[in-house]
């Protein structure tokens, strides 16, 4: 029965079944702590998984800008104009949009392209009662233009005036919208989207002085080059535009307008701006060194998008800017050719792009085994969310975007999603720490029990004795190494991705040289007797509870079994100390005392070790110590930490995601 009791134990301690506590601690941990980093995690194992994410694919409006936009210029009727509120400027003649030069009738055209084509945007007071603007960034902005135009915020009023009989809202596909307006004479048709589409579909412009003119290609050029001056510089640019009808039409028989938005009359086109967010530049810098491949997905222009890309440093010299149209007439082997990580030219913005190119771009990046993240906050990106390996949804998007999403991004804000990856790769390292750490016990445990059972020196811990080892190496050794944290060197190594291995060649140095100091000193105690007088060689007054050749089965309490027991925990708990660190890094106090968990263990394992010790008697098969003998169990466990430096002198090769990366990003050998 004896010996059935220790195999069982024997067994316990061998598998480490505290492995699958650690994973949920770490992970449990890091949830309820990345919320603080404004990362609200729905589904517990995207954490780790953001952790070898190799690829970002991130939408640009309010991610990485602030969806504050503003109408900063542009051209109406026929005559750039500037927002006097900013530095920008056209180099042409300014129009006074808020001047006597804009007539009766051309003021009225202006703000119906404006305010009469709305989806739902509108100015309230708000608790603090300050005004906010609620809707599509992109309509505030017009909103706020508005205002600007009739020199008040009367604009309910100027709308409740007209009456609008139909509406095509927008969609990414068509890029546009379109609203009719009951006229006293018939029927006005206001359109307004992306500006290259709306000028297509315009056949006249209209002049300051109120007449039309049909576009010449010149004239076509000439609005071509004030959108890409405006996009050059940053900006989202519009097209409005209008048709008039001299009788009521039937609306209703075309399911998108497009029907009616032909030989358009254009009134101007106007320049938003929404500037970068405070930090994405130094993010995205972040990433790149963290070698993860950040991508622009965007609905946006292709100058809008390779302006704002190349300023927070996405977009870099061997990076190409592709247009949904053209990415969707390329094959899969055609677009995996530039999203491979060694291509010459990389896919790095994706514009005038719709929620099925994001899914398709998702799709083809996953099967060319990159860990893809990516985000959205329309209910048309709900597929490419579930379908990347993990989906963020921006707070501000729609419920059906959050509901799709592994993480919800609660400040909408880019810098947000990087903390995500640090909290990643904190818990991969965590359990890796863990894991480590357990092996050697593992080790060493076997290794004792084997020894005395072949030299019939019984087995030199008992069976209550590893469980309280088993206590400590699991559950204790679990909350105090699973609830480290993130720091900003895990963003200076490559990312781990699919093939990364759990256990590599430096844990193994860990788990072998400390197994060996354990080991090692086990059988120093276990085996230094004087055979003649049967004491102990080098524990002072302690008599040897082992005799060659004789099955050694304690009925009492031995400080010479005491020792091998108290040596063995603090070796553990000092060694705990040293699978803080699963890199090169050779400080493993360091950010120690950040970490209560972390000291609270250790003390009360050392705690609890003496008080076992001091009254286990025979429940734990312990007797007191000497002072002595209590002196050399602590040297001998804090020799722990040196030999952790000793063994780290021992060259091992680093896996390419355990090496530090430069600035520039090469990996440092």
């Amino acid at each position: 029965m004896r010996a059935f009791i220790v195999g069982v134990t024997i067994v316990v301690v061998a598998v480490p079944e505290g492995l699958p506590l650690a994973v949920t601690v770490s992970l449990a941990y890091s949830v309820g702590a990345m919320s603080k980093d404004n990362n609200l995690v729905r589904h517990l194992e995207a954490c780790e998984i953001m952790g070898g994410a190799t690829n970002i694919c991130s939408d640009k409006t309010g991610t990485l800008t602030r969806n504050q936009m503003t109408v900063v210029g542009g051209i109406l009727l026929g005559q750039n104009f500037e927002d006097v509120k900013t530095d920008f400027a056209l180099k042409n003649d300014n129009l006074s949009i808020s001047g006597e030069k804009l007539s009766g009738d051309l003021r009225e055209l202006v703000l119906g392209g404006v305010l009469l084509n709305l989806d739902n945007a509108e100015i309230i007071v708000d608790d603090k009662g300050q005004e906010v603007c609620k809707g599509s960034a992109t309509e505030c902005a017009l909103l706020y233009f508005s205002q600007y135009i009739l020199g008040s915020n009367k604009y309910t009023e100027y709308i409740k005036e007209y009456q609008r009989v139909m509406k095509w809202p927008f969609s990414s596909a068509r890029k546009r919208m379109s609203s009719v307006i009951k006229e006293k004479d018939g029927y006005r048709l206001y359109t307004k989207g992306a500006s290259e589409m709306v000028l297509n579909l315009c056949k006249y412009e209209l002049k300051s002085d109120g007449e039309k003119s049909k576009l010449t290609k010149e004239d076509r050029k000439k609005f071509q080059d004030v959108i890409n001056h405006l996009a050059e510089h940053e900006m989202r640019v519009l097209g409005i535009a209008f048709k008039d009808f001299s009788k009521a039409q039937d609306w209703e028989s075309s399911t998108d307008g497009a029907d009616f938005e032909t030989d358009l009359t254009l009134i101007g086109l106007v320049g938003i701006m929404d500037p970068l967010r405070d930090g994405v530049t130094e993010a995205v810098r972040k990433c790149n060194r963290a070698g993860i491949t950040v991508r622009m997905v965007t609905g946006d222009f292709k100058l809008t998008a390779k302006a704002i890309s190349k300023k927070c440093g996405i977009l870099t010299d061997e990076g190409i800017v592709m247009e949904g149209p053209e990415f969707r007439t390329k094959s899969d082997d055609e677009i995996k050719d530039v999203l491979r990580s060694d291509a010459p030219q990389k896919l790095q913005v994706l514009a005038r792009s719709s929620p099925e190119d994001k899914q398709r771009l998702v799709t083809l990046l996953m099967e060319i085994n990159e860990v893809v993240a990516v985000t959205g906050d329309g209910t048309n990106d709900a597929p490419a969310l579930r379908t990347a390996h993990v989906g963020l949804a921006m707070n501000a998007g729609t419920d059906v975007a959050k509901r799709a999403a592994d993480i919800v991004i609660i400040d909408n804000n880019f810098a947000s999603i990087v903390n995500s990856v640090k909290w990643g790769r904190c818990v991969f390292d965590n359990i890796r720490k863990f894991l480590q750490f357990q092996l050697a016990v593992n080790v060493c445990a076997l290794g004792i029990a084997f020894i005395g059972a072949v030299t019939k020196a019984g087995t030199p811990l008992t069976a209550v004795q590893l469980l309280w080892v088993n206590l400590i190496m699991d559950t204790m050794a679990a909350l105090a190494l699973g609830t480290e944290k993130p720091i900003d060197e895990l963003l200076h190594r490559k990312p781990y991705g699919k093939t990364g291995k759990l256990i590599t060649p430096i844990m193994w140095r860990f788990i072998i040289g400390h197994a060996i100091y354990q080991f090692g000193w086990l059988c120093a105690i276990l085996y230094s007797v004087d055979f003649q007088t049967n004491m102990h060689l080098w524990l002072p007054n302690t008599q040897s509870s082992w005799v060659p050749g004789e099955e050694s089965i304690l009925e009492y309490p031995t400080q010479h079994y005491t020792m091998i027991f108290n040596v063995f925990v603090l070796m553990q708990a000092f060694n705990e100390i040293n699978a803080r660190s699963v890199t090169t890094d050779w400080n493993v106090f360091k950010g120690m005392h950040k970490n209560w968990i972390f000291l609270v263990v250790i003390l009360v394992t050392l705690v609890v070790q003496v008080l076992v010790v001091i009254f286990g008697d025979r429940a734990f098969m312990t007797t007191n110590l000497s002072g002595p003998n209590w002196g050399i169990s602590f040297a001998i466990a804090a020799g722990e930490l040196l030999w952790g430096l000793i063994i780290r002198l021992v060259p091992v090769p680093l896996e390419e995601w355990e090496k530090i990366t430069p600035e520039s990003g090469v990996i440092a050998h």
